[in-house]
């Protein structure tokens, strides 16, 4: 048992050179002392009334907004358009010594179209934009808690290796110290 300890020890020995010695190639110079381990980070759950806030504001949901409001205003356009747009028009000039006056009046007929296709696809691309908005949204905010579940996942995680693997990693340390003041 104490050849294998011994063993051990040079084994991780060994592995702490290399450690020390790739460390020292990256800073250029051997550290005096090993940076401490960093404070536990905090437990984040956002509330949830900022949950929807963070929502809103993310990029990809701005955009989706913007994609609606773009599309309904298209819808609109394209509503305005199957409505007549008569054209009331006033000419007055002189020739030779007559003075001369003359009123036209245009309205057009939509016989043959009366634009209401366009704007059912105007309406079809707003109802399209909307739902594709919608399952993005869905998507983020899945993807947001799936985030938040997996932080305290590894808060947990962090939170029992603190508790327990410190302690095991003590006694590592104290059965390490022992064997090499043995020799």
């Amino acid at each position: 048992a104490l050849a294998e300890a011994q063993i051990q020890q040079l084994d991780i020995a060994l592995r702490l050179t290399e450690a020390q010695q790739a460390l020292a190639a990256v800073l250029g110079s051997k550290p005096p002392i090993l940076p401490a381990m960093p404070e536990l980070p905090p437990n984040a759950e956002p509330p949830a009334p900022d949950f929807e806030q963070i929502l809103q504001e993310l990029p990809t949901t701005r955009a989706q907004l913007a994609r609606i409001a773009a599309a309904k205003s298209m819808l609109k356009l394209r509503a305005l358009e199957t409505q007549p747009d008569p054209k009331l028009g006033v000419r007055i000039g002189q020739e030779e010594s007559d003075m001369l006056a003359g009123v036209s009046i245009s309205i057009p007929l939509h016989i043959r179209n009366n634009y209401k296709a366009e704007v059912a696809a105007a309406g079809a691309d707003v109802i399209q934009i909307e739902l594709e908005a919608q399952d993005q949204y869905r998507r983020t905010q899945a993807q947001l808690e799936t985030s938040i579940a997996q932080y305290k996942l590894a808060h947990d995680a962090w939170v029992i290796w603190e508790d327990t693997g410190r302690h095991h990693l003590g006694n590592q340390f104290e059965v390490l110290e022992r064997l090499w003041r043995a020799g």
